[in-house]
């Protein structure tokens, strides 16, 4: 008895030689779900540049709205461009069997990372050459203004929580600051800093009466958030430049 030869989407080997990588692709795949595919192996830019942009703004939350914006108007062409090191643009590593969507948010949010970090760097170096920009945060006591609806509201974009409260207090900008928007900050801290529940600017104001950057201010700030000094050292001198972006440090630097 034959055994009637079984039938199968597979292509003939020998015609495979003969096929491009989107033919070969389709042929191994039922005949609907491979025109289905076909054409997003290697999608166009026009295709894909609005949900490119969308998905940039939404990975960049957080950030400087310039910084955000530009990092929106450059995502498209970073996807497209040859790389140094690499043999293929960034596009061509596409699955087409998954999801464009999640792909292209893993993608811009690495793409995002790699952009702050080059921009923190550009910041460093220029601050080591005009020190004169640095954020001018011993002054506070002295500078009447008080801190500005606009610069409440861009603290409060800050990535995290702790950044506030911690900013807030070694720079002595507590001073100038509403009791409504420190406790705001100080209740979103909680999680990180469960010793300033209850903590009033009052309290505050009382409590760091002696600080001096110089001489024991990371100590009595330490003790109050309940960390080690040399902790939270390190923290303001990673984070003091989120400062610079307010604009009460450059009124003061421009007065």
């Amino acid at each position: 008895m034959e055994i009637p030869e079984k039938n199968c989407h597979y292509p003939n080997p020998q015609g495979v030689n003969q096929m491009t990588e989107p033919e070969c692709f389709a042929k191994t795949q039922n005949l609907e779900r491979g025109s289905l595919l076909q054409p997003m192996l290697t999608p166009r830019p026009e295709e894909i540049a609005e949900r490119v942009e969308r998905i940039a703004f939404n990975v960049s939350k957080g950030g400087q709205p310039w910084l955000r914006e530009e990092f929106a108007q450059e995502a498209l062409g970073k996807l497209y461009e040859n790389r140094p090191k690499a043999q293929v643009p960034i596009i061509e590593t596409y699955d087409p069997s998954k999801p464009l969507e999640p792909w292209l948010s893993k993608v811009l949010k690495w793409m995002w990372n790699n952009k702050l970090r080059q921009t923190k760097q550009r910041s460093r170096k220029h601050s080591g050459l005009c020190p004169e920009n640095e954020p001018v945060t011993r002054s506070v006591v002295e500078w009447p203004e008080m801190l500005s609806e606009a610069d409440c509201t861009w603290i409060s974009l800050w990535k995290k929580p702790r950044y506030r409260v911690e900013l807030l207090l070694i720079s002595e900008l507590y001073l100038k600051i509403s009791d409504e928007f420190w406790i705001t900050c100080r209740d979103q801290a909680l999680k990180t800093y469960p010793k300033l529940a209850g903590v009033t600017l009052a309290d505050l104001r009382e409590f760091l009466r002696e600080f001096d950057c110089d001489n024991g201010g990371f100590a009595l700030v330490a003790n109050l958030l309940g960390i080690r000094p040399n902790t939270l050292s390190q923290i303001w001198q990673r984070r003091v430049r989120l400062l610079a972006e307010l604009d009460y440090f450059k009124n003061m630097l421009d007065n």
